[in-house]
This record gives C-alpha cells, sequence and structure tokens, in this order.
C-alpha cells in the first residue's frame, strides 16, 4: 500500500501540509484495493496538476523580459527533472501494483512542492490577483468511470471535440532521451502519433489526454493503463477512462 503521510487538515478541499488534498486522504481510506488507490492517484493528479498551471500562469502574467524567458526554461528543466526521476523510480522499485502506485505517490509529492516554489515566487512580487472564473464546459457525452478509453475518444470526435496535439509528448511519455529510445524501438513513440491527444504519462500507467471543441473549449481526459495497447470501440480496452474536466487552453 502507499507511503503513510502525516497531514493535518480534514477539511474537504483543504491543503494538507504536504500539498496533497484532503479529498486524496479521503479517498485513499476508502480504498479497498490496489484499483482504488490508483483512481485516487489519478484525481489527485489532476487536483495537482490544475494548481501547478494556475500557480505558473498567474506568475508569468508578472513577469516580463529576461525574468519571463528565465522562468520559461526554469520551468521546462523541472518538467524535464520530474520526468527521470519518475523514470528512474520507475526502474529503482519492484514492478509490482504497490511499486507503482509509490512511483505515483512520489510523483505527486513533486508536483505540489513545485507549486509551494512557485506560489513563493508569487508571494515576493505581492497579491495575487484574483483568477478568472473557469470556462463553461460544453455539454459531453455520456462516460463512466472505467470505460474504454477508445469508446469515449469515438463519441468525443463524433460530437465535434478534435485532439490537441502537445508539443512535448514524446518528452513527457518517453523521457528527455526519447530520440534515441525511438531509435532503437521505434513502438515507443508510436502512442504520440496514433493518439495526438495524448499530453503525458506516467510511470504508474496514469495518462492525461486533450481535446478542443470548435468554440475553444479544452477537456482532459484521465485515463489508467496501458497506452501502446487500445482497441477499437467497444472492445475490452487497457486503456481505461478515470475522470473528464475542464482542461487549460
Amino acid at each position: 500500500m502507499l507511503l503513510v503521510l502525516m497531514c493535518g487538515a480534514t477539511t474537504a478541499g483543504a491543503v494538507n501540509r504536504d500539498g496533497l488534498s484532503a479529498g486524496f486522504y479521503q479517498c485513499r481510506e476508502q480504498a479497498r484495493s490496489m484499483l482504488d488507490e490508483a483512481v485516487c492517484l489519478s484525481d489527485e493528479r489532476q487536483r495537482q496538476d490544475a494548481r501547478l498551471a494556475q500557480a505558473h500562469q498567474a506568475l508569468l502574467s508578472r513577469l516580463q523580459g529576461r525574468q519571463r524567458e528565465m522562468m520559461l526554461s526554469a520551468q521546462q528543466a523541472w518538467l524535464q527533472s520530474s520526468a527521470m526521476d519518475g523514470e528512474f523510480e520507475a526502474a529503482l522499485y519492484d514492478a509490482s501494483p504497490a511499486g507503482n502506485l509509490q512511483n505515483g505517490l512520489n510523483d505527486l509529492l513533486r508536483h505540489s512542492a513545485r507549486v509551494e516554489i512557485l506560489q513563493g515566487y508569487l508571494d515576493v512580487l505581492g497579491p495575487v490577483q484574483p483568477a478568472q472564473p473557469p470556462q463553461a464546459m460544453a455539454v459531453l457525452p455520456p462516460w463512466q468511470r472505467g470505460m474504454a478509453y477508445t469508446t469515449l475518444r469515438s463519441q468525443l470526435m463524433a460530437s465535434g471535440w478534435q485532439p490537441r496535439r502537445d508539443a512535448q509528448c514524446r518528452v513527457n511519455v518517453v523521457g528527455t532521451d526519447f530520440a534515441r529510445l525511438c531509435a532503437n524501438d521505434p513502438t515507443a513513440c508510436q502512442a504520440c502519433e496514433q493518439l495526438p491527444e495524448l499530453s503525458a504519462c506516467s510511470g504508474t500507467g496514469q495518462c492525461t489526454m486533450h481535446f478542443r471543441s470548435g468554440d475553444g473549449q479544452v477537456i482532459a481526459v484521465s485515463t489508467y493503463g496501458d497506452v501502446h495497447r487500445t482497441l477499437p470501440s467497444g472492445e475490452h480496452d487497457d486503456l481505461m477512462v478515470t475522470q473528464v474536466a475542464p482542461g487549460d487552453d
């Protein structure tokens, strides 16, 4: 099971001393299987991604010129370093479900720690401007947690949603050394071509896909499983949906 962490917050939606939400701990308390634990990690990854994106965008909006360029470079370097840490931990831990869960937890802690660093920069710059209200999300086709990703993908495409390509897909999915790895094994980079909406995958099998509607709205689809094993709509699929939520443009 996951590493036991100290926490002080109990209010739903609150953030604990380690930066993870109280909802994450509540989810873990109710988990009855490794799959339940994986879903808790996937949901919390969405929360941490949203916190990180909000802090990063808020900071960029306050910076100009050389400072802004340096912040962009620093964030890119952190993304690469975090991905390399994940690759190392995937090799360090055993391939058991418990090992994968520990890897996923470490990834969450890296994200929450980065948020705290960015928030510290914002504190130096002064009061943070009020956040803009979230953009309303268009009506989505019905979806259920655990459904085959290819089934949801077909429904989204039929409803007018289009894949939003991420230029960093191969770095996020394969690693910073993707050119060499994909040259040795072309199948390693196929996922980014076969699923242009693919944005990132963790070493624990959690991936994020993004779609854009005709009016510019973006949604993020979280999945769990092997991104290299997707089958035609309606058939058993190793890649299953765990969450659909508004995404950042």
